[in-house]
């Protein structure tokens, strides 16, 4: 599948794409046994993994199909339902994606092999599904990608959690969109955050997100802190 043109900022020569890779995320390849449905995608020269599970009333068609993107080390055989958990009585799917690097998914963890991966993840979900609502959930630095995928597809909400620089994206967009964003989000933050803040290509994508916002009608985004796998 060949992935969209993503307009990113470009990633800085001195940090280099793979070298980000391994600063944002910690992948890791173990099999994992679970009961979920796998599906790979072809994602330029390496691949992603969802892995689908069902919720609710079986047999009819889902109402609601949620796309997880997990934080910095969360492999998704072992991700929960949240939050679909909280809709028992709703048929929905949750589709949780493993980037390149982690698990079977083939090809070295980079920047732009991660936000190509979750482009065509969701545009997957969009055709398998095309009469659910599709929520987009992402903590840590699958918030930043569930805030990507606001700015360039049409999900019908995101959750975002404990996302990456949630006071940055605040003061950047400003306005509605950025009242939107509770002051204390990014309290409890590690070091490993805080230094990627300070870094011009993360400051980039803050900005680029904010146009990209600023051209379009808002998402409704749910913020909030949470432990969950």
């Amino acid at each position: 599948m060949k992935a969209r043109p993503s307009e990113l900022p470009r990633v800085d020569r001195f940090w280099g794409d793979r070298l980000w890779g391994r600063l944002l995320f910690s992948p890791s390849r173990q099999h994992i046994s679970c009961a979920k449905k796998r599906l790979e995608l072809p994602v330029g020269s390496g691949s992603v993994e969802l892995w689908l599970e069902e919720s609710g009333p079986q047999g009819a068609q889902p109402a609601l199909v949620v796309l997880r993107l997990l934080g910095a080390r969360g492999r998704a055989e072992i991700a929960t339902l949240d939050p679909i958990r909280y809709l028992p009585t709703l048929s929905s799917v949750i589709s949780t994606v493993n980037t390149p690097g982690f698990g079977g998914a083939r090809g070295h963890c980079t920047l732009s092999r991660y936000f190509a991966g979750i482009g065509a993840a969701y545009d997957v979900i969009a055709t398998r599904f095309p009469g659910a609502a599709i929520w987009v959930h992402g903590k840590s630095i699958g918030g930043l990608g569930a805030l990507y995928l606001a700015a360039t597809r049409s999900p019908k909400a995101i959750i975002v959690r404990n996302v990456v620089d949630v006071s940055g994206i605040r003061h950047g967009w400003g306005g509605s969109c950025g009242r939107s964003f509770p002051k204390r989000l990014t309290r409890g933050a590690g070091p490993r955050s805080r230094a990627v803040q300070r870094c011009s290509w993360f400051q980039s994508m803050i900005g680029w997100l904010s146009r990209r916002f600023s051209r379009r009608s808002l998402t409704p985004i749910v913020v909030g802190q949470a432990h969950s796998k």
